[in-house]
């Protein structure tokens, strides 16, 4: 299981996390809610082991896929070559091609497996970028807000096929947003964070498939809840 014991984070003078604890369900999506500077991205970052702790325990996965704000793809490979790359030091090449090809065909992506990057919309490219980190056998996936400055049609597609590759391959993910109405389109748990120290927070089981959740009722109330905790 992904958690944190008792941690504590800080920068100089600024402390992030005070004997924080938090455990993260295996296999569902934790999306984590709060103001810009809490902390959300510093605690995508331990988790990555990209920042150690100052004290406490993070259990880590061993191995870890990213999803930026960007896509971050090699603009001189194609998309094929782009998710290949990730994959080359761990399986055989035949079972790369076929792993590629079913992925970019779940999405729609397929035609455009030997396309550079600039000959993609930047909503394509964010596709490429959701498969290259599916493609990538580990347990733990964390997003640093993939779906941000996208208007809400290209939000909801590029959040659907998300949600399609996931379940087919479903693994444990993390992300951060500050898009309430993102966090309640694709989370199983929305952690809601206060300004630092982060010590406490409030959690959100949502209990609903993705799939009820655009014509059901009861995802206003949490709405509500989000929203009054973020602007009070």
């Amino acid at each position: 299981m992904i958690k944190l014991e008792h941690i504590s984070k800080n920068f100089g003078y600024v402390k992030v996390f005070d004997d924080f604890t938090l455990a993260f369900p295996e296999d569902k999506i934790t999306v984590i809610l709060g103001p810009s500077g809490c902390g959300k991205t510093t605690l995508l970052n331990i988790l990555a082991g990209l920042k150690p702790v100052d004290q406490g325990v993070a259990t880590k996965a061993e191995h870890v896929s990213y999803l930026f704000q960007e896509p971050r793809l090699l603009p001189w490979l194609t998309i094929r070559e782009n998710i290949a790359l990730v994959l080359k030091e761990k399986m055989e090449p035949s079972w790369i091609n076929r792993q590629i090809r079913e992925n970019l065909e779940t999405i729609g992506l397929s035609r455009y497996a030997d396309c550079y990057p600039s000959q993609l919309s930047g909503g394509m490219r964010q596709r490429a970028a959701m498969v290259r980190a599916f493609s990538y056998d580990a347990p733990l996936l964390l997003m640093d807000e993939p779906f941000k400055s996208l208007d809400v049609k290209m939000q909801f597609q590029l959040i659907r096929d998300f949600l399609t590759l996931w379940q087919q391959k479903k693994r444990t993910v993390i992300t951060v947003t500050h898009d309430v109405q993102e966090a309640l389109w694709l989370a199983d748990e929305i952690l809601v964070f206060p300004e630092k120290p982060v010590k406490t927070i409030n959690k959100f089981v949502i209990g609903l498939a993705q799939a009820e959740r655009t014509q059901d009722g009861r995802l206003a109330d949490i709405e509500k809840k989000l929203l009054d905790l973020l602007l009070k």
